[in-house]
């Protein structure tokens, strides 16, 4: 039996017009936890429509999305 893994998405916003620095960016990562990549590709759509519920849309934009892995994979013993 396999193990699954635990991942979260995670986005990478910038303020818009800014240089991509420190002082402009942040990562937001998901309150939601997947225990596959699949899953959690999956809900990035629906996560990234209300990402604009607590972000200015007028004030940034997203430079990247990701389902980071946190914990890999295992097979089972």
């Amino acid at each position: 039996m396999d193990l699954l893994g635990y991942y979260t998405a995670g986005f990478f916003l910038c303020l818009i017009g800014e240089p991509q620095e420190y002082k402009n960016c942040m990562v937001y990562r998901s309150p939601n936890a997947f225990p596959t990549e699949e899953i959690c590709q999956a809900s990035l759509v629906k996560q990234g429509e209300m990402l604009w519920y607590m972000f200015d849309k007028e004030s940034f934009e997203v430079v990247d999305i990701k389902c980071i892995e946190w914990l890999p994979r295992r097979e089972s013993i």
